[in-house]
């Protein structure tokens, strides 16, 4: 591996050359020390250039455009941000009055929406961000404002549901995630990894599976997840189904029809595509023999098991070993004078399940 220089080791090495060659010891402000120190740094400027250049060689450490670059070589795009959309619905004693399409709500912090189209009240209606990304999204129970007046029409509406669809744009960490991916899989017209690498490329996944063997005939399922730090825990808010150009199945709606849509491009001919959520599965623990562990500690083992069975779980099915929660909970606490009375047997999970931690208890 070679070692960079930094700015002072050049320079030394610089200014000792030229000692040596001259035979004289340079002044600061001697015209010899002002030339090797302009030497210095522009062979350091050189080597940071030099460094840049063989990072963007290679997608392992490309950024930015060049990282998109490499992307394009395998039909894999950054993902763009993407518009936080709900619905509310107007109140008021006026029934007769529309409230047009593209009417502006604003958030007290000053994040506003449009709805989708006109309206009156007591009939919901969509809306959708003004600008794109997370910052759009917004729990259940948060008042919007109307930016204009509408007589007989109240000023305020109340969201009664979550906000969780805004996305932001894809990382250069995410991106060149999917980039090697992409690089590291033979394309085969159709396979399991090739299903998965387009949902992954779906606006807000960030996981996928595919089942190895269709439910019958040419019926391939892919289930997949959104943001795991969401609301739902990136479980898709809609219902399973295929993309609105599929005529042989039901169609989609919510995140499943967004990200059916955007695979249908690439589904072989023939396949019936069905992007499916998968079933959240709680599963109960408790545990013996830590009844005086601090609420921290408490925090720590949740964490840690809840980390087991995101990295363990899939909806294809999945088996989940005692010794593995035990491992967990020793290394958040190193206690090991505990007895994990549930589950009692290795946790298994059939097709279409993802187990998430239930109730702890402890006794």
């Amino acid at each position: 591996m070679y070692e960079l220089q930094t700015y002072e080791q050049i320079l030394t090495t610089v200014v000792n050359y030229v000692e040596t060659e001259t035979g004289q010891k340079l002044l600061p402000t001697s015209p010899l020390m002002i030339l090797a120190t302009t030497l210095a740094k522009m062979i350091y400027a050189q080597q940071g250039y030099n460094e840049y250049i063989a990072e963007q060689g290679v997608p392992f450490t490309a950024t930015d455009l060049t990282l998109e670059a490499w992307g394009t070589l395998k039909s894999i795009t950054r993902k763009p941000a993407a518009y936080a959309t709900g619905n509310v619905t107007f109140t008021g004693s006026n029934t007769t009055t529309i409230i047009p399409a593209h009417t502006v709500l604003s958030r007290t912090d000053g994040t506003q929406y449009t709805t989708d189209t006109a309206t009156a009240i007591n009939s919901p209606v969509n809306i959708t961000a003004v600008d794109a990304g997370t910052a759009g999204n917004c729990v259940s129970g948060t008042v919007l404002t109307l930016n204009s007046a509408y007589a007989g029409i109240d000023g305020t509406v109340t969201l009664t549901n979550d906000i969780t669809s805004g996305t932001d744009v894809e990382t250069d960490t995410d991106l060149r995630t999917r980039v090697i991916d992409a690089f590291q899989e033979r394309p085969s017209g159709g396979s399991v990894a090739d299903h998965v690498t387009w949902a992954l490329a779906a606006p807000g996944v960030t996981q996928a599976w595919c089942m190895a063997s269709p439910l019958a005939g040419s019926e391939v399922v892919v289930y997949v997840m959104m943001d795991r730090t969401n609301t739902y825990l990136g479980y898709p808010q809609g219902t399973d189904g295929a993309a609105i150009g599929e005529t042989r199945w039901t169609t989609a709606t919510g995140d499943q029809l967004t990200v059916a849509n955007s695979m249908y491009g690439n589904k072989p001919v023939g396949e019936i595509m069905i992007v499916c959520s998968p079933m959240k599965t709680p599963i109960d623990i408790e545990i013996e023999g830590l009844t005086n562990i601090t609420s921290a500690e408490e925090t720590a083992i949740q964490a840690a098991i809840t980390t087991l069975f995101h990295n363990s779980g899939t909806p294809l099915g999945t088996t989940i070993y005692l010794t593995s929660i035990i491992a967990a909970i020793q290394t958040a606490t190193n206690y090991t004078n505990f007895t994990l009375k549930s589950p009692s047997a290795n946790i298994v999970t059939t097709q279409g399940e993802l187990p998430e931690v239930g109730t702890i208890t402890y006794s």
